[in-house]
């Protein structure tokens, strides 16, 4: 498979996650535009990405930052993302961003967390602190997962040995330990040429097809807009991806400053 980038702003790749109950769907292998799908086609593979990592250390230059709300930790999701993080003794840093807690709510979060053997950093986003630094940085009173991670990639900036940042939402119910190796494995290995990877995965469920904002604004406005200015290359970038508003991505932490 051809890593043509050439015109891209940042060379990416999405990435499939096929359940494990999903059995009839084929892969599509079609590529458009200046990004590459790589297809998850041998569930044999997740375990040789995780092998990967645990060669000369690696994975000690990876960070896995969670952004997320402080309602998030009433599901069961959330405790079962920590378990499975746990059989990650490779991972270099976990940061995790929590938005919406009190003092209280903040402890409880602090004490989930506390269960990683990984070097964990927990930041509160509603804290007095941190409303005094928003101030000092002229930054406007607000809350979003954009913020959130916006503070999180500010902490990985400040360990030297981190070179690439994993995020992914912290309400996935079907988490596997191999999506933190998945989706850092074709930036980590230079072999492969890639500075961002984002997740792309099929979106439908028992309930019917979900993925509405997609399917409904962002796709439709991606085609009007570049029918309204074609040689756009930004615009084209942007349409090239499989799924563009997917939560789990990955970057090189260089990437990631340049559009902070």
């Amino acid at each position: 498979m051809g890593n043509d980038t050439s015109g891209a702003l940042v060379r990416g790749a999405p990435v499939v996650y096929r359940r494990r109950d999903d059995r009839n769907g084929m892969a599509d292998f079609q590529q458009q535009g200046p990004i590459t799908t790589l297809h998850r086609l041998n569930p044999d593979r997740s375990a040789e990405a995780l092998t990967y990592f645990t060669h000369s250390n690696i994975g000690k230059k990876v960070a896995l930052i969670l952004p997320c709300l402080i309602s998030e930790f009433d599901g069961s999701a959330l405790p079962e993302i920590v378990q499975q993080l746990s059989e990650l003794d490779w991972l270099g840093r976990v940061i995790v961003g929590i938005d919406g807690a009190d003092s209280n709510s903040f402890e409880t979060a602090q004490t989930l967390f506390s269960r990683l053997p990984q070097p964990t950093t927990v930041v509160w986003n509603d804290s007095g602190g941190m409303k005094e630094f928003d101030q000092k940085v002229g930054i406007s009173p607000g809350t979003g997962k954009g913020r959130n991670l916006w503070r999180c990639v500010g902490v990985a900036n400040g360990f030297a040995e981190i070179d690439t940042i994993v995020v992914h939402d912290a309400d996935i119910s079907t988490y596997e330990a191999s999506f933190v190796a998945r989706l850092a494995y074709p930036i980590v290995d230079e072999r492969l040429g890639f500075d961002f990877v984002k997740g792309f995965y099929p979106r439908f469920d028992e309930a019917g097809l979900n993925g509405r904002v997609t399917r409904l604004l962002v796709w439709p406005l991606l085609e009007s807009l570049i029918s309204l200015a074609p040689e756009n290359a930004r615009l084209r970038y942007l349409a090239s991806f499989r799924y563009p508003l997917a939560g789990e991505f990955a970057s090189r932490i260089s990437v990631a400053n340049s559009i902070a």
